[in-house]
């Protein structure tokens, strides 16, 4: 049951808090704590437009070149710098891969205390015999396997109510590498709770 007084932040912020250390870790709550005061503003989430271009690319069965056609139509100089080399990444990843569509992927919220998080995976798509739930990571900081566990392993919580067989992974579009593992112990499951209690902590304290 969500409380009335739940922090509800997405698995991004919380990896981004994770990834952060010492005083970071206090600008980074920070800026999670501006963000929930105001409201969503597409034209403030930079990958938006990547996003659903790559959604649609495999929703839609489109052709190789709707890839690329998703950084001709913006007129953001940022972004026209930086999703060529997004894409480029994300199609290494395709490889000779025959990927098939599934469906959109809904999962529940991950509760800790007052603390909610929503991990929102991108895609459910089929290939190598299996369905795979995947997170996209689009960041310029490359992922470490260890946060890319952790975010696997909130994933695998999120949708415990389902025991359908899918795999769950974290690609880090940039590189084209999928982490695809699942920790094997509670130490990942412990260490997620503790950055929460330091979240919950911060985020009372600033």
């Amino acid at each position: 049951m969500i409380m009335t007084n739940t922090i509800q932040i997405s698995l991004t912020d919380f990896v981004d808090f994770m990834c952060k250390a010492g005083t970071k870790k206090i600008s980074q709550v920070k800026a999670i704590k501006r963000n929930l005061d105001s409201p969503y503003s597409p034209a403030k989430d930079f990958y938006k437009p990547l996003r659903e271009g790559i959604i649609s690319f495999h929703k839609f069965n489109k052709e190789p070149s709707a890839l690329d056609a998703i950084s001709t139509v913006i007129t953001d100089k940022k972004k026209q710098t930086a999703y060529p080399i997004i894409i480029a990444g994300y199609r290494r990843f395709l490889g000779g891969k025959d990927i098939t569509w599934v469906k959109s992927p809904r999962g529940n919220l991950w509760t800790y205390r007052n603390l909610a998080i929503k991990a929102n995976p991108e895609l459910c798509l089929a290939f190598d015999g299996n369905e795979h739930i995947i997170k996209l990571y689009f960041k310029k900081d490359r992922l470490s396997r260890n946060h890319a566990l952790c975010i696997n392993h909130l994933m695998q919580n999120d949708f415990r109510n389902r025991d359908t067989g899918e795999i769950f992974g974290v690609l880090d579009v940039r590189s084209g590498r999928l982490i695809e593992e699942l920790p094997g112990n509670g130490e990942f499951a412990r260490f997620v709770k503790e950055e929460a209690n330091r979240f919950l902590s911060l985020y009372n304290s600033v």
